[in-house]
Order: C-alpha cells, then structure tokens, then sequence
C-alpha cells in the first residue's frame, strides 16, 4: 500500500509507505535509498535543497533526511500524531497535527518555536498548513479555517464553513483557496 503522495528532489522520486519507510527511487525505478520513520508515512515528504522531511503518523516526529543518501539528519518532536505534509518557509517549518494544533519550528536546529491549539471545538486538522506572507493557514475537522502568525503562533483570524475541511489550502496573490465537506 503506497498511500502517500510524491516529491522529488532532481531526478529522484521521494515517498513515503504504510511500511514506514522512506523511499528514494532513481527516474528508471531503481531503489537509491530507504530510510525508517516510526509508523506508516501518509503524507509526501516536503524537500528543501538537498533535505527532505517526512514523518510517521503515529511517532509524533518531523525527521530530516539527507535527500542524496537518506541519512536521517535530526528531528523536530511534535508532541502529536500527524498524516500530514509539512509547510517550509525560510527556516521553518510548519506542521498541522491529529491532536487538534498546528506547531512551528526551525529547519535549521529542527526545535519547536510554538504550538497553537484552537481554544474550542477539539478536532484533528487532516489539512496541510500552507504557509505565505508570514501567516500558516491550515483548515480542521471543526469546520474552520485557522490563520495564524508564522512568527508567533497567535491565531490571526478565522472562517467557518458548513462542512469540515480536510483539503489543504492554497494561497495565490493573497487570497486563500480551501475545499471543505460541504457541497
């Protein structure tokens, strides 16, 4: 089962299994590397350079991953499960998680800057955070849409929609774009 989406870094194609694995396939198809996450990969591995991220849904860390070799280069604890793909921006790094919050970190030293939790309604965000202009968006199982400060994890606005939003949001020339369950 290969339910993750792909990335690639050159030539290379980047993704993750429900075997907890890492995959690094050369452009004929040829395995170039594999590396382990600690439960199944749902989400595609983010790249930046020569580092790739991914994460297990259920080990609650970011890992970094040298994208030539897959050598695991650190890792960003998250405090929470996740299936979702991380949002890079600069040096950081932006992570929607199942246990109703959204953490910032730093690419560089992989530590956690913040946590946001949404102060009602307790649901997963399924959605990837997409990240512009210095604000992360990112849409949840309670039917929101949430903006908040890049820098400091502060919730900027909100939107209600009439349906729960699993889809990940785009951002184009200001504006967000986000499907919810709702028709």
């Amino acid at each position: 089962l290969w339910p993750a989406g792909a990335n690639f870094h050159g030539a290379n194609v980047l993704f993750g299994c429900h075997d907890s694995h890492l995959y690094c396939l050369s452009a004929d198809g040829k395995k170039v590397w594999a590396a382990k996450v600690e439960g199944p990969i749902a989400a595609a591995a983010a790249v930046v350079g020569d580092t790739t991220f991914a994460t297990g849904c259920s080990d609650g860390v970011l890992r970094a991953f040298d994208a030539k070799t897959g050598k695991e280069l650190g890792a960003l604890e998250l405090g929470g499960e996740t299936v979702t793909t991380a949002a890079i921006a600069g040096d950081r790094v932006y992570q929607s998680m199942i246990s109703n919050s959204v953490v910032g970190g730093n690419v560089k030293d992989l530590k956690k800057l913040w946590t946001y939790t949404p102060a009602a309604r307790q649901q997963p965000f399924y959605s990837s955070a997409a990240v512009a202009g210095g604000v992360v968006v990112a849409g949840s199982r309670d039917k929101r849409l949430y903006a908040i400060d890049a820098a400091t994890g502060k919730q900027l606005w909100s939107f209600a929609a009439a349906g729960q939003i699993d889809a990940s949001p785009v951002v184009v020339n200001g504006r967000v774009y986000v499907g919810s369950c709702d028709d």
